[in-house]
């Protein structure tokens, strides 16, 4: 009875007049029960504990805090009252101090599987992706079968970009779960973003044969199936998605691009006709519709849609061909080709890009310079179509044609940014370093602080392992203009690691890699380099088996792989 009146007073104290009132508590004197009760350290523990859950609803988070302290100060083994300071320090926004408290936390209780959830959390936040797996790999040690612990690790490493490692989450879930139509969905998304395509159809193929009404599976199973060159099955997915989602206008041109590739090019402008119609139906998809109608001979309509794609340079040449096609004179519409006001280089980067991307880049490509090629005037005597054509070469990996090609227009139409930046990418693939860096230096002559340029010489430098001085120069010009630019990192990055500084290059890569849309191979690749110059070859290996499953062509990588088997 005395420790529960003391205990009440206490907490009374304490509520009324905060912590210094209960720090000069005197004994309670209680005449009934003949004497004095001292407050116990449990009871003041228990007290300040009680002021803090009044300070949290009242929203007062530093008296709170300071609460809370006293009680770890007063009672230091129990994980509870820490849990609750690590929260109070989360809504404080003191993510330091809230760390600590979930690490005394997990250190009180390291059987608890939610206390290390929440430090995996706290590493999360911070951005220590190595210190929040291993947290969350703990929590899934102590309780295998909660789902809580996987799903946390997959959100972290889809947050890293790591997706080697989510893949293996998720398919070691839909294994234990072999029935869950949303695990399949997951794991589907997540081998289309490592372009695993065959793998992809598989998890999407087993989410609709569990949960038919998940639409959206049959419209990723059609996307997986053109990007395997499945055309005619992606298209009759793509149709029936469609039918339940009519007014979606990325599936209307996913279709008409899967029917393109089959040939079927009068099905595909049906396709564009009611895209057209749509209200999010973008500039871009005129473009697209009348390269369609080009190849269906409907010229005219070809001439109408075209000038609607927002790229009047492409729309020109479009009318160029149109015209030629139908037996006009085009040759008004082609030699006012090279005056009409815009950026070709822009329109190439984007609509023509996309144009050969959707309806694939080899047929299209081809067709397209065949188009050009018969035109009596020739390409010859036009910026325009000299610049087309040598990018769709480039587009089609054809570099030793896109060349020559880009040379002579240079002494028809005189030196430009264009020209240069083009001849440096094919002499790139062709191994001709003393023109890539000829051109690049031209380019960096007429842009000097572009910093896509100084990034592609100072990269250039590292990869050849020469000039890294100044290739270091290079790239910190480029991050000042565009600081998290990942490929700046990872190009700075590589140039620390040819100059042997390990920690430096493995920060850069990581950044990198943390900062890109998607996972890289190559950047995997980079910081395996990296690890086993720090000498750790087992995170090495890791990275290498990561580059490798993204891309299996990467032979080098096989390589090193074959050189440093795993340890027995």
């Amino acid at each position: 009875m005395k420790v529960l009146l003391n205990t009440l007073l206490a907490g009374f104290l304490t509520l009324s007049g905060g912590c210094a009132a209960l720090d000069q508590l005197l004994p309670f004197a209680d005449p009934d029960l003949g004497g004095y009760a001292p407050v116990t350290q449990e009871a003041r523990s228990y007290a300040h504990f009680i002021s803090a859950v009044m300070y949290e609803r009242q929203g007062r988070n530093d008296l709170e805090v300071e609460s809370l302290n006293r009680v770890e100060k007063l009672d230091s083994t129990s994980p509870t009252p820490t849990v609750h300071l690590m929260r109070a320090y989360l809504r404080k926004g003191d993510f330091d101090q809230a760390l600590k408290a979930s690490q005394r936390s997990v250190a009180q209780a390291s059987d608890r599987p939610e206390l290390w959830l929440l430090l995996g959390q706290l590493r999360h936040q911070q951005g220590d992706f190595d210190g929040a797996a291993a947290a969350y790999n703990k929590a899934i040690s102590l309780q295998p079968d909660d789902l809580v612990g996987y799903g946390a690790l997959v959100e972290l490493q889809e947050s890293a970009n790591d997706l080697v490692a989510a893949q293996e989450i998720y398919e070691n879930l839909a294994a234990r779960n072999p029935n869950s139509g949303a695990l399949h969905y997951q794991l589907g998304l997540n081998l289309m973003r490592m372009k695993d395509y065959a793998g992809a159809i598989g998890a999407f193929r087993k989410v609709m044969e569990l949960e038919p009404r998940v639409l959206r599976a049959r419209y990723m199973l059609g996307l997986a199936l053109m990007e395997s060159g499945s055309n005619e099955e992606a298209a009759a997915e793509l149709a029936k998605y469609i039918e339940s989602r009519p007014d979606e206008a990325a599936a209307f041109e996913f279709l008409a691009g899967a029917c393109a590739r089959s040939g079927k090019y009068g099905e595909a402008s049906l396709a564009y006709a009611k895209l057209l119609e749509n209200k999010a139906a973008q500039p871009k998809h005129s473009l697209q519709a009348a390269w369609v109608m080009l190849q269906i001979g409907r010229n005219k309509q070809a001439v109408r849609l075209a000038p609607e794609s927002g790229s009047p340079i492409l729309a020109g040449m479009f009318a160029v061909l149109a015209n030629q096609a139908m037996g006009a004179d085009s040759l008004d519409e082609y030699t006012r080709l090279d005056s009409i006001e815009g950026d070709v280089e822009a329109e190439c980067d984007a609509s023509l890009t996309d144009l050969l991307t959707l309806f694939g880049v080899q047929t299209t490509g081809s067709r397209l310079l065949e188009l050009l090629r018969a035109l009596p005037q020739g390409i010859d005597l036009s910026r325009v179509l000299t610049f087309v054509a040598s990018r769709v070469l480039v587009q089609m990996e054809n570099y030793a044609e896109a060349a020559p090609l880009l040379e002579k227009a240079m002494d028809t139409f005189g030196p430009s940014k264009g020209f240069h930046y083009e001849l440096a990418v094919c002499y790139e693939k062709l191994e001709n370093p003393a023109e890539v860096e000829q051109h690049l230096q031209a380019c960096l002559a007429l842009d000097p602080g572009n910093p896509e340029l100084l990034n592609f010489l100072g990269y250039y430098y590292a990869d050849k392992n020469i000039k890294l001085r100044e290739a270091e120069s290079l790239l910190k010009k480029a991050l000042k203009a565009e600081p998290n630019n990942p490929f700046y990192l990872d190009s700075l990055g590589w140039v620390y690691y040819r100059m042997g500084k390990g920690p430096e290059a493995l920060d850069l890569v990581r950044r990198a890699i943390y900062g890109m849309e998607s996972d890289d191979a190559e950047l995997r690749n980079h910081l395996g380099d990296i690890y086993l110059l720090n000498g750790n070859e087992t995170a090495a290996v890791e990275q290498w088996r990561r580059a490798l499953r993204l891309d299996p062509k990467l032979d080098e990588v096989r390589k090193k792989l074959e050189a440093h088997p795993p340890k027995k």
